[in-house]
């Protein structure tokens, strides 16, 4: 049995379009596979990872002391997320928000630095606290 392969002049509107279309599916499923393949490449580095820390009552009552310690209004930490690493230590972006409240101050988000030297001595002064801002991600 022979096998019948018609030229694309042959082939009716309708197979023509069907062909298109089957076609068009094929393509969007590949880019699918591969967007869903390279979309975890980067999620056990360090270029972009953050993940949600569980915070304790200590590392709460620690937090907020060490951010006020610099300077900074901070009624209460209500979030925490580990962040990128880079040349001065392991970051994390920190919410403070009301104490008697839910919720967290628009404005009320820092940078909070683990510096090799906070790892050795554990002292909260060695810690590196910045306002986060809009060049830092999100």
């Amino acid at each position: 049995m022979a096998w019948y392969n018609p030229k694309w002049e042959d082939l009716s509107p309708r197979a023509k379009r069907l062909y298109i279309l089957f076609m068009i599916m094929i393509v969007c499923l590949i880019v699918f596979i591969v967007m869903i393949g390279t979309s975890h490449k980067g999620s056990d580095s360090k270029t972009s990872s953050s993940r949600k820390i569980e915070l304790t009552q200590e590392m709460i009552v620690g937090l907020t002391s060490v951010i006020q310690l610099k300077g900074f209004y901070c009624p209460k930490v209500k979030l925490a997320y580990q962040r990128d690493t880079d040349a001065y230590g392991r970051n994390s972006k920190v919410w403070c928000g009301p104490k008697d409240s839910d919720g967290v101050f628009e404005k009320g988000i820092f940078r909070v630095t683990f510096t090799p030297k906070y790892d050795e001595t554990k002292v909260p002064l060695d810690l590196k606290i910045a306002p986060w801002t809009d060049d830092m991600g999100d």
